[in-house]
């Protein structure tokens, strides 16, 4: 797909933007940041858990392929599930640190988690759990990492989102 530059998108005042005009102009945008030839991808990711994985309605999802991994999703929440979130990445990180101990893994990328009622956000870092799966650490006040569960860093409900993007080196 060749680059659109912004400025030439021409809407119409009061119309309704389609699914497609979107989906062009969001992925438009992606390969501008990464005009090296890579090519977005849509990717259907899970937040899973521990013990039992996260209802979700994925709100968008690309990853970008090429050395460098690159990708992003958005989650809203249906129902929590129980324990510890992850997702599964699209690719295998290769040569990067990894460890399912609390906050010990590489940060690959940035989380924001926004709880509907009553509104809060937190935000944090990725990291690799392993070389296919990612955590997420939530910024706190103390300085210690706290690790994104289905009642951390509050009791998830419907409603609540959760979107994060990484960049991570693949074989």
């Amino acid at each position: 797909m060749a680059y659109t530059d912004p400025s030439t998108l021409t809407f119409t005042a009061g119309s309704v933007l389609t699914a497609a005009e979107l989906n062009t102009a969001t992925n438009d945008q992606f390969l501008a940041v990464f005009p090296d030839g890579g090519s977005a991808v849509d990717w259907d990711p899970d937040l899973e858990a521990d013990t039992t994985d996260a209802t979700v309605t994925v709100d968008g999802a690309k990853y970008r392929v090429g050395a460098m991994q690159f990708a992003w999703a958005r989650f809203s929440l249906t129902a929590p599930g129980s324990g510890i979130y992850f997702v599964t990445l699209p690719s295998t990180a290769a040569g990067i640190t990894d460890s399912t101990s609390n906050g010990a893994g590489q940060v690959v990328g940035k989380f924001v988690a926004r709880r509907d009622s009553p509104a809060q956000i937190v935000t944090g870092g990725v990291v690799l759990a392993t070389s296919t799966t990612v955590r997420f650490n939530a910024d706190t006040t103390s300085g210690q990492s706290s690790r994104l569960e289905s009642n951390v860093p509050w009791a998830w409900a419907a409603g609540d989102v959760l979107s994060f993007y990484v960049a991570y080196p693949i074989a």
